[in-house]
């Protein structure tokens, strides 16, 4: 295939890390570093973190907590059709008012309870989810993404090229 049809334009290659760690020691500092040399280096020491025995257990530790949290919601509507076939039963049975109206006072505590489980499970879902699109594409057509693993920190922004993936 010829690239007559891509409008992509050409990117430039990035300096090697050697050449970035040369020109760091000679300048001694990384202010006075080019674009291009910081981000080789933003993406070295950004491959260096993700390969750190930390990094990996506090993802496997986010997986973790992602599969409880579905398995007790998944525990938890199983005990709410129970309850609501329960209270469905005991509403049909209801002879006086009284009884009914205190039936119907459970249903709607009930719900409201439900409701509150299910607002909790998705903020607990959505601070634990870890992305699996990119927050967005540059000029070059490079991904970038955010990694957060604590739920307390800002986290990190990862660049993928798009000539190598990497």
């Amino acid at each position: 295939l010829d690239n007559e049809g891509d409008v992509r334009p050409q990117r430039r290659q990035l300096p090697s890390l050697d050449h970035v760690l040369i020109s760091l020691r000679e300048t001694g500092e990384y202010a006075l570093l080019n674009i291009d040399e910081k981000l080789t280096l933003s993406l070295w020491l950004c491959d260096q973190a993700m390969e750190t025995p930390t990094a990996r257990s506090l993802l496997s530790m986010r997986q973790d907590h992602l599969k409880q949290l579905a398995k007790d919601e998944d525990k938890s509507s199983k005990d709410d059709q129970k309850i609501e076939k329960e209270l469905k039963s005991r509403l049909n049975n209801c002879t006086n008012r009284e009884a009914r109206e205190k039936v119907l006072e459970e249903k709607k505590s009930h719900e409201e309870s439900k409701k509150q489980r299910f607002v909790k499970y998705f903020q607990d879902k959505e601070r634990s989810a870890m992305r699996i699109e990119p927050i967005g594409f540059d000029r070059f057509y490079n991904r970038y993404w955010v990694i957060n693993l604590l739920v307390e920190t800002a986290g990190w922004v990862l660049v993928e090229h798009a000539s190598t993936g990497q």
